[in-house]
C-alpha cells in the first residue's frame, strides 16, 4: 500500500439518493439527494462548523487560504459540497478525478437484478472482488491511480466530498497501517484525516 503525505482533509460522501433508497448502481450516472440525503448534508455542514469554528473564521479575515471544498462533479456529490460550503462560507471547485467508479453493465441496475444475471460475481464476499469482477466496469487500478494523481496535487487542508467506493480508496491512501473497513463508507459522517491517523465525527457537534 502507498501512503501519501497530503495536508489535513476531512472527507464526506454525498448524501443519499433517491438510487441509493432504490438500491440501484449510480456509479457514473447520478440521482437527485433526497430530503435526508439534504439533511446528511446540512448535519455534516454543522459537524464541520462546530469543529473548525474560529480557526476557520480566523483564518478567512486574515484572507488566508482557509480550507478548498473540492467536490466531484457528479450531481449528488456536488449538490452536498454545496450545502457545505453555503454553511462555511467558502468557494466549491470540482475535480473529475474524485467521481465514483464506473460500474459498467452493472450501471443502473439493482443487487437483485445483478445476482439474476451474474450469480458468481455476485456472490464474491470481498468488496474489492465484487467491485473488480463488473463486466465493462472501471479498474480499481484506474480509480487509485486518478486518486493518487488528485492527492499529488494537493498542497493545503481541504474538505473533500465524494463517493461510496471513491471515498474509501482516498482514506486508504491516506492512512497509515490498516485500512478502512469497508463498512465505513457511510452518508452523513465526517472523517477526518491528518498525518495517516483517520477519525471518525459523528454531526452534530463533531468534538
Amino acid at each position: 500500500m502507498i501512503i501519501v503525505e497530503v495536508p489535513e482533509f476531512y472527507v464526506l460522501r454525498h448524501g443519499e439518493t433517491e438510487w441509493n433508497v432504490a438500491g440501484r448502481m449510480q456509479g457514473a450516472l447520478d440521482s437527485a439527494l433526497t430530503a435526508r440525503g439534504r439533511a446528511q448534508a446540512r448535519a455534516m455542514a454543522d459537524c464541520l462548523a462546530n469543529r473548525l469554528g474560529d480557526r476557520l473564521a480566523n483564518r478567512l479575515a486574515a484572507q488566508e487560504g482557509a480550507l478548498s471544498v473540492i467536490s466531484s462533479p457528479q450531481g449528488r456529490a456536488l449538490a452536498t459540497a454545496q450545502i457545505v460550503a453555503t454553511r462555511l462560507g467558502l468557494p466549491v471547485s470540482t475535480d473529475p478525478r474524485l467521481s465514483e467508479i464506473a460500474m459498467g453493465a452493472w450501471t443502473g441496475l439493482t443487487l437483485t437484478q445483478i445476482a439474476a444475471r451474474w450469480p458468481r460475481e455476485a456472490a464474491l464476499a470481498n468488496l474489492f472482488d465484487w467491485y473488480g469482477a463488473i463486466p465493462d466496469g472501471e479498474p480499481l487500478s484506474a480509480v487509485r491511480a486518478r486518486l493518487h494523481s488528485f492527492l499529488a496535487d494537493q498542497s493545503r487542508p481541504a474538505i473533500v466530498v465524494t463517493h461510496g467506493l471513491t471515498g474509501l480508496l482516498l482514506r486508504t491512501a491516506l492512512m497509515r497501517g490498516e485500512a478502512p473497513s469497508p463498512r465505513t463508507a457511510e452518508q452523513g459522517v465526517v472523517y477526518h484525516l491528518s498525518q495517516g491517523v483517520q477519525r471518525r465525527l459523528t454531526p452534530p457537534d463533531c468534538p
